[in-house]
């Protein structure tokens, strides 16, 4: 059963939009001109920037892995409960607001984050505190429901594009460990002819 949430955006960024208008489950906003893409905090490390997402249906948690394919980020998560199934797959983020109405659920979504085709599914906070007794175990619509905090980071840290596969089994992933970051100091040069540019 596809679950689809019909959305009323109040808020589009810039970014996060293909052409002038964004358009997503038959709802057509335009985006605010002003608005920027956040960047990350100064000087942040590149090992630990998340560049793809894995959500595991099964474990009930979502992974943010960076360029080494290290998890960086783990948090747990709600999936679809029995009779809506979140699809699995390869996705990327498709479109990016701060908050979302579901038509269909009359519920408030923040920080959302659309992944599928249709903009129905994406990554999402609730308005309250209930519904964080059930992350870790299935009991959404089929969407990916995050805490407030998880939700707020992902959006500030992820780019539309930003890959995201969702998968039903066991899987490896390596840990990212600062400890096994081996830095290497520079050989100082013997002579002004050995520096290049």
């Amino acid at each position: 059963m596809l679950a689809t949430c019909l959305l009323a955006l109040a808020s589009t960024p810039a970014y996060a939009q293909e052409g002038k208008n964004a358009k997503l489950s038959g709802v057509e906003r335009e985006a605010p001109k002003d608005e920027e893409p956040e960047q990350s905090p100064e000087g942040e490390p590149l090992l630990s920037r998340i560049v793809k997402l894995i959500v595991n249906i099964k474990t009930q948690r979502l992974y943010g892995l960076n360029y080494l394919d290290e998890v960086v980020l783990e948090c747990p998560v709600s999936t679809g409960r029995r009779g809506y199934p979140t699809p699995t797959g390869e996705y990327r983020i498709r479109l990016k607001a701060r908050s979302a109405y579901s038509k269909k659920y009359t519920a408030w979504m923040f920080d959302w984050q659309a992944f599928s085709p249709d903009g129905g599914y994406g990554l999402h906070s609730l308005a309250g505190r209930s519904y964080l007794r059930h992350l870790g175990h299935p009991a959404s619509h089929g969407c990916i429901r995050l805490s407030h905090e998880d939700a707020h980071y992902l959006y500030k840290m992820i780019y539309v594009g930003t890959p995201l596969r969702v998968v039903d089994e066991d899987l490896e992933l390596k840990k990212f460990s600062i400890d096994e970051v081996k830095i290497e100091p520079l050989a100082e040069p013997k002579s002004a002819a050995d520096v290049h540019f």
